[in-house]
């Protein structure tokens, strides 16, 4: 059983959060989470999406399939491998982008990590981030979120993409955000208090 943290201790990494001018919802579940999610995002609005087991476990990965302005149906049905190429690049800049987040420390700052760096991208260069994270992903500080990291996201998406027939994963690129010092209202945390993902 996953040990989720005192309400009181979410409450604290919310306002620590805010004072790094990150916006910070708290919702009960995956299906508060989902709703949360489209209240956030426009009719239409172009997203991107990296890939990402909470997602999957919400149903957002499910309902963004349906969405006309996800890029990343716009990538797969591009039969041209290099045109491909362009539009994952261009993606990273779509006007929304949606993940999750390996930790959250209770100072405020977010610590995300993709073996390709592909999704580290859009977390830096889209115009809105949202990211949903369960609130047992809320760590003290960066030690312990390096230590969430090695003990327990690498393994299980190692053994993840194993069982998909690949070889496993790799540490290859972290960002770790401090804050938003020149767009306050760019990224949004949906914590759920629910286990989810890794």
């Amino acid at each position: 059983m996953i040990d989720l943290p005192k309400r009181s201790v979410v409450d604290a990494t919310v306002a620590a959060l805010a004072e790094h001018n990150i916006s910070a919802a708290i919702v009960a579940d995956r299906s508060a989470a989902l709703a949360k999610l489209k209240e956030l995002l426009p009719h239409e609005a172009d997203v991107m999406a990296g890939s990402s087991t909470t997602l999957d476990e919400i149903g957002a990965s499910a309902w963004l399939d349906a969405q006309p302005g996800f890029r990343k149906n716009q990538i797969t049905a591009e039969p041209e491998e290099a045109t491909r190429h362009v539009l994952r690049r261009h993606s990273a800049t779509a006007d929304w982008f949606l993940g999750s987040a390996a930790a959250v420390t209770q100072d405020g700052q977010i610590v995300l990590m993709d073996a390709s760096g592909s999704r580290i991208a859009g977390y830096a260069a889209a115009g809105q981030l949202v990211l949903v994270v369960s609130t047992n992903k809320i760590v003290p500080d960066l030690t312990a979120a390096f230590q969430r990291i090695d003990t327990v996201v690498y393994a299980k998406e190692d053994a993840r993409m194993k069982g998909l027939g690949f070889p496993g994963t790799a540490r290859g690129k972290t960002l770790i955000i401090h804050g938003e010092p020149f767009a306050p209202d760019r990224i949004t945390i949906i914590f759920v208090e629910e286990p989810l993902g890794f």
